[in-house]
């Protein structure tokens, strides 16, 4: 062909039935074996021209402006500043879950709980961020065991916001054991949207997380009618979750939920210390997932999984649903800060759970802008960058991708990003998956387009 055009640099993977061929930032275009020969040898027609060009492969005036936006849209985190921030009200936890990452301690020490003075620092610091979106999220230990200063944060927060006028909103993450009727009444007239661990079957929570299956069975039907079904479960899978990828999903519609977010344990706190126990291959999850997507598909299962929804929609669709960990550079401090209770600010919520104070880089009492524009924090966000990887660079999953310098530093002991990590191997056989699934599958394409619709996650 005598058009003009300029081939972007790209990288191909070959999956069941083509080739996978993408760009920096997320287009991509699939090729079957004759095509792909063209296109190695730069012998085009008409036809692939059309298909690179549409997908962003090659430049040409037609479509230089396309790529520009295409390449803005897919960094339009790096943007907007910190709009998620964890607050910690607490460190105490009755409970001694097998895997927490968290650094907790028992319910009934002294010491641990944030004070009204502090959480007012933490107010006042979030309300200095530049998004236009404030998401205030408790953790802990527990926050119920703290709810005045969970109260006072939520109020004190709405106040602020009367001035500033951001999108405000309140999410806490609850194992249920400490709620009562007087906690649930404000969560409900302040829109403070819960969050909690089930992991499964009665038998399998249990082990996973002591004894907490009786208070998520008698209250979380509760909360489904009280917050119209808003309510959120995350499925931690440890070894003893592997057997259950049916009975998981069966669990979850049990109690009324539309979503389910399955999860592997992270190698911190004492997810490391019994990291033997619980471990599994990358090969081992992988058939978890791939059962328990079968069986929402085959079966009709009327419930998303909603990291697969993140890894589709930032794929098959090109969105960037600004999902923190498929981000590069991550989403720490540039989308996402953590406060601990005693005012410490952390990178993220893994930040921490390092013994280490490592991503620690600040106070409250501190300017804004001296945390966040430290040096401590351009080191962190460039050892999060997956362009500085040769093996990303040569990877066709990387734009969809991200790195994490605190799981490397669970796997490794260093920071410092590494080649072929669990979680590289893990999200390049999921995207191997999602590609050949959509693309192969009538039925998977369907369940996928359907969930990349849903924007209640």
């Amino acid at each position: 062909m005598s058009k003009a055009y300029e081939m972007l640099s790209h990288r191909v993977e070959k999956l069941n039935g083509f080739y996978l061929v993408t760009n920096d930032f997320g287009g991509f275009v699939l090729l079957d074996s004759k095509e792909f020969d063209r296109f190695r040898q730069g012998l085009l027609d008409e036809k692939l021209y059309n298909s690179l060009e549409e997908g962003g492969l090659l430049v040409t005036n037609y479509n230089k402006q396309d790529i520009v936006n295409m390449y803005r849209y897919h960094k339009k985190h790096l943007f907007q500043g910190p709009s998620l921030h964890i607050v910690i009200p607490t460190k105490r936890c009755s409970q001694n879950c097998v895997y927490c990452h968290s650094p907790t301690v028992p319910a009934d020490r002294a010491g641990f709980d944030m004070t009204i003075k502090t959480a007012k620092q933490v107010v006042d610091f979030i309300f200095q961020s530049p998004s236009g979106f404030i998401t205030i999220e408790f953790q802990g230990g527990e926050p119920l065991l703290n709810f005045d200063v969970v109260k006072y944060i939520v109020t004190y927060a709405k106040e602020v916001n009367k001035k500033r006028g951001k999108i405000l909103k309140f999410t806490i993450v609850t194992n249920l054991v400490h709620m009562d009727s007087e906690k649930l009444d404000f969560m409900v007239a302040n829109e403070v949207w819960p969050c909690t661990s089930l992991d499964g079957p009665e038998v399998l929570h249990n082990k996973n997380r002591g004894n907490g299956y009786s208070a998520l069975k008698r209250w979380i039907p509760i909360l489904q009618k009280r917050l119209k079904y808003r309510l959120s479960g995350i499925a931690v899978v440890t070894k003893h979750s592997l057997k259950y990828p049916k009975e998981i999903v069966d669990e979850y519609l049990k109690f009324g939920f539309t979503r389910l977010w399955v999860q592997p344990f992270h190698p911190l706190g004492r997810g490391k210390k019994n990291y033997k126990e619980l471990r599994f291959s990358v090969e081992e999850y992988i058939k978890f997932w791939k059962a328990l997507l079968d069986y929402i598909v085959k079966e009709k299962k009327k419930i998303h999984e909603v990291e697969t929804t993140f890894l589709v929609r930032k794929s098959i669709f090109g969105e960037n649903p600004l999902f923190l960990d498929l981000q590069s550079p991550c989403g720490a401090v540039i989308n996402q800060l953590t406060y601990d209770y005693n005012g410490d600010i952390y990178t993220c919520d893994e930040g921490r759970m390092v013994e280490e104070d490592l991503f620690k880089i600040g106070h409250v009492t501190q300017a804004y802008e001296d945390v966040v524009n430290s040096g401590g924090v351009c080191s962190i966000i460039k050892l999060s960058l997956n362009d500085t990887l040769a093996s990303c660079n040569r990877c066709a999953f990387k734009p969809f991708c991200g790195v994490c310098p605190v799981l490397t530093y669970g796997e490794f002991g260093t920071p410092i990003p590494r080649a072929n990590t669990f979680w590289c191997k893990l999200r390049k056989a999921q995207f191997r998956f999602i590609f050949e699934a959509y693309f192969n599958d009538r039925n998977y394409r369907r369940i996928f387009q359907k969930w990349a619709k849903t924007k209640d996650l």
